[in-house]
């Protein structure tokens, strides 16, 4: 330990900078105490000046080599800061701090060159606070995280903004299971990532990042000016790297900004033996911003938050309008609100949103739990934001700034992803409105559905193309087949796809490969999962958490893997399915009327639950007294424009008694249009889910209520290999009329939702309706086929009605192509009123006949069919078209993205007699009447459209 010379000096007066000296300053902020320490560091003398808002006995002044991270429970431990090397070995406490008092200490004979970037901490018997040494302003920090290779841990960098010639901080914390305490270090421009280092010797062989062309060699040693030293040459400067304990170092020549900066460059860490070596690149940290919209209840506003990196204060701006004297408290909550699918749905209930997000369990019970606007962050919970900076009480509205130390935007106590509740101003302290902490930063979404015996979701979030940040990870499960409610449950993802052949049963999972872990277990998450029966309202079954290492892209991405579940005894398969990419929305409606042309585009980023839709538009021909509207029906085939039926309205709102969008009809978005700005936020737009305005009409009205110009609104399609799916049911008995449902199928594969259209008559002249778990709300507890209680009933006679699934797939091995749309008796009856087979309404198709069976499976035939021309057997589908005179027509379709292609070789296949019996029993034969002739094959069209609209 170092001795040290100790004078103190108590004066009673205010700051006063010292002129002509470069400065240091700390903010306290911590443990109810508030203030500042200012260090001076000249020839060897440290001087600190100290001002705090709580007065201290018996207290010691420390120097840590590391800084302080708010974001973590003991702050200031020596396990957090490392150990003091400043404190002498003969005493030199200070005796008291008086509240609010100036304390001058000078330290003299220090040997060192500075203490920027370190921390102070001051200790006493009865309370320990700490804050980090650094300059006045912004700082740049950046970080290499090592996750592969032999070495695994962090290396952090931080410097002042303001000069890319100021020193830089150094922290790192890296560990091997090999013996290894230090390794050598560089920072290399020679490639670009670390996949081109291949082997050990090709870490060895690297050249170092040189911007300057510094001499370099065996003059650059630690004790050398380090301008004799490349940039990159981390050992020559300052040492190997220590490998199983944290350090600190500073450094005068690693800039963070300008043109030399080491962003983007890579860190190797090795052994001149080339035993050991890892790599990572150095990500400098953008600002992270992130925004809390409201337009609910008359509710207006937003709050937003930024953060520059994990160790320095969230900024956040709060402007809310229309509270009206109703509301009081005002917290982040630890779920996602969710989409909005009926009028009464209750979106902020404790049972949706959970509590109050408290990652550090403080107790709002408990008497030393401080009031409002009364205390430092760190002594409320991270959410609770109305003790932190005043409650909303008595507040017509809010507009505010504030600087919170106890708010994360990184790391795994992230406020990202979750949900921002107001609360109402009464007793009970009611859930009034919420909405989602949405990142305003491009993000990649991925998601996992299970559908059986295990249904729900889990959902990941992560910075798009930013694999090494943090991934926010949401899981909401059920079990839907009548089994009891089962906890801890080992979760794994695994490396291959779930075959897509195989059904959703347990069996399936075999195909999944083995446990994928590219960062050795390295993971931090849940390790188990609980699972409640199916109704019941135990919210363990929800998770929401920050994973560190989860990449969603880059080589090691999880998406297009697979997510297992495994039974209690952790050795089999209880459930399974595909990690698949979320799509960002995106809708368009083209106009082309006589008088009326343009587009509009309606966007929505993918993400957690209830989301903001963005629209877009370019329309010529709006005249004074015209509105957009969008109606519930599309435009007849015909294009007509005369029935649309009523605006779309899924929550029945009868008017608009305030400004916020969930006072208008989800179809009155004529507001957008009429101030002629885009684009514009919507708040009440579903572009997805059984409220979407998917396949509706976008109509322009006249100030007579005339409908002037209307047009569908589609699917965008980004590519020319994306189709859209048709398939459609033709009754032709006492029920009579069409279902026609559309899907979109993208070129990875993944699928839209199905908008369905109905138009039933009844012949006999009664009005039908058709009124266990399944619901609106919760989808995945229905069977597939359960179309009334999914998205609604529908009276026979009543009209054309148009409905949105969001689990009816028209292509891929659970497709419902092929099969039947069965119409019941009005209230749920069991009997059957008619029925007729899904087909795809589509020319590419191949009429055979044969000759009429005893009994005709035609998805048997259909297998049959697929096997001979190598198709999946979800790719064919056969129509029985009539049977005259003991032959039967027979329409064979072909879909999916080989659609034309199989079409092509069934023709050929079909084509040479000496096929007919692989298709036994059901043999194709002439038109003729003898059978032994050479078959008429009559091929009605092969056609294969793809159309593709390119956004402006």
């Amino acid at each position: 330990m170092l001795l040290i010379m100790l004078k103190w000096i108590v004066l009673v007066h205010f700051f006063q900078g010292c002129s002509g000296q470069e400065s240091f300053v700390s903010e306290f902020h911590m443990e109810e105490v508030t203030g500042k320490a200012i260090l001076s560091l000249i020839d060897n003398t440290l001087t600190v000046s100290l001002n705090v808002s709580k007065s201290f006995e018996d207290t010691r002044i420390e120097i840590h080599p590391l800084w302080m991270d708010y974001d973590t429970a003991d702050k200031c431990s020596d396990q957090q800061l490392g150990t003091s090397w400043f404190w002498p070995t003969r005493p030199s406490t200070i005796q008291s701090i008086r509240a609010n008092t100036l304390v001058t200490v000078t330290f003299s004979d220090l040997n060192i060159s500075t203490v920027e970037g370190q921390s102070i901490v001051l200790r006493s018997s009865n309370k320990t606070i700490c804050a980090t040494i650094q300059k006045e302003g912004e700082y740049k920090t950046a970080l290499a995280r090592f996750t592969r290779g032999s070495v695994s841990g962090y290396v952090y960098f931080r410097q002042a903004a303001a000069s890319s010639a100021g020193s830089t901080r150094v922290v790192t914390d890296l560990y091997s299971r090999d013996s290894i305490s230090s390794l050598r270090w560089k920072i290399t421009g020679a490639v670009s990532n670390c996949a081109s280092i291949t082997s050990r010797q090709a870490a060895l062989d690297l050249l170092i990042y040189n911007p300057n062309n510094a001499s370099d060699g065996v003059l650059c040693t630690p004790q050398s000016n380090s301008k004799q030293c490349a940039v990159g040459n981390l050992s020559g400067r300052l040492g190997d790297v220590s490998v199983g304990q944290s350090k600190g170092y500073s450094d005068n020549d690693l800039p963070l900004t300008g043109e030399t900066n080491i962003g983007n460059k890579l860190l190797v860490v090795y052994e001149t033996d080339g035993s050991a070596y890892a790599c990572a690149i150095i990500k400098i940290f953008k600002v992270r911003n992130a925004l809390v919209k409201f337009s609910h209840d008359g509710v207006t506003g937003t709050a937003s938050f930024s953060q520059n990196s994990p160790f320095d204060p969230t900024v956040v701006q709060i402007n809310f309008q229309g509270l009206n004297n109703n509301s009081k408290g005002f917290h982040i909550h630890s779920w996602p609100t969710p989409t909005k699918i009926t009028p009464d749905q209750d979106l902020c209930g404790a049972a949706v949103t959970s509590g109050h997000f408290n990652p550090y369990n403080k107790n709002v019970n408990s008497p030393i739990y401080p009031q409002p606007d009364a205390s430092t962050d760190d002594m409320y919970e991270v959410g609770d934001l109305s003790s932190k900076y005043g409650t909303l009480a008595n507040l017509q509205s809010l507009n505010g700034t504030y600087t919170d130390w106890n708010l994360p935007l990184f790391g795994a106590n992230s406020i990202i992803g979750r949900s921002l509740v107001i609360h109402h101003n009464d007793p009970a302290g009611s859930r009034w409105v919420c909405a989602n902490v949405r990142p305003l930063y491009p993000v990649v979404t991925a998601k996992a559905i299970f559908k059986y015996p295990v249904i729900g979701q889990i959902l990941f979030m992560q910075e798009m193309e930013e694999p090494d940040t943090e991934t926010s990870t949401f899981i909401k499960l059920d079990y839907n087949d009548g089994r009891a409610g089962t906890q801890g449950h080992l979760w794994k993802i695994y490396s291959h796809p779930v075959a897509s052949s195989l059904s959703i049963s347990p069996q399936s999972c075999n195909s999944t490969g083995t446990n994928y872990d590219p960062f050795e277990s390295l993971l931090q998450r849940p390790k188990t999962l609980n699972i409640p029966s199916v109704g019941n309202a135990d919210v363990t079954s929800k998770f929401f958490f920050t994973d560190l290492i989860l990449p969603l892209s880059g080589s090691q991405s999880i998406i297009g893997r697979s997510l297992v579940i495994m039974n209690l005894d952790n050795t089999t398969f209880l459930s399974c399915t595909n990690i698949e990419l979320m799509k960002d929305l995106a809708l368009y409606a083209q106009l082309s009327s006589k008088d009326i042309k343009g587009i509009v585009y309606f966007t929505q980023t993918s993400g957690f639950g209830a989301q903001e839709t963005t629209i877009n538009y370019n329309i010529a021909g709006l005249q004074t007294g015209y509105s957009v509207k969008i109606f519930e029906l599309p435009p007849s085939d015909s294009h007509s424009c005369d029935n649309l039926g009523p605006v779309f309205n899924p929550f029945n709102i009868t008017s608009s008694i305030s400004m916020s969008d969930d006072n208008y009809q989800v179809g009155n978005i004529a507001r957008f249009f009429s101030s002629k700005q885009s684009p514009a936020g919507n708040l009440n737009l579903p572009l997805a889910g059984v409220t979407s305005i998917l396949g509706r009409s976008l109509a322009v009205v006249n100030s007579d209520g005339a409908v002037v110009a209307c047009t569908r609104i589609e699917n965008y399609l980004n590519s020319s290999l994306d189709q859209q799916i048709t398939a459609v049911s033709r009754f032709t008995g006492d029920v009579n009329g069409t279902i026609l449902m559309y899907q979109t199928l993208y070129a990875d594969g993944t699928m839209s939702d199905t908008t369905i259209l109905v138009d039933l008559k009844n012949l006999s002249g009664t009005l039908t309706n058709y009124a266990n778990k399944c619901s609106k709300q919760n989808l995945l507890q229905c069977e597939v086929g359960d179309q009334a209680k999914k998205v609604g009933a529908y009276d026979l006679g009543g009209g054309r009605r148009l409905y949105t699934d969001i689990d009816l797939p028209l292509s891929g091995p659970f497709t419902v192509q092929g099969r039947a749309m069965v119409v019941h008796d009005q209230e749920h009856g069991a009997p059957r009123l008619g029925c007729a087979d899904i087909i795809p309404n589509s020319d590419l198709f191949i009429t055979i006949f044969i000759k009429t069976p005893p009994s005709l499976d035609k998805r048997e035939l259909a297998k049959t069919i697929a096997k001979a021309v190598g198709a999946n057997n979800e790719d064919v589908v056969v129509e029985n078209v009539a049977s005259v005179n003991e032959k039967t027509e027979l329409k064979v379709y072909f879909t999916g993205q080989q659609g034309l292609i199989l079409a092509s070789e069934f023709a050929k296949f079909i084509a040479d007699k000496d096929n007919y019996k692989k298709l036994s029993p059901y043999q194709p034969i002439p038109i003729n009447s003898s059978y032994h002739k050479v078959p008429s094959i009559i091929v009605i069209g092969i056609l294969f459209v793809s159309k593709t609209l390119m956004l402006s």
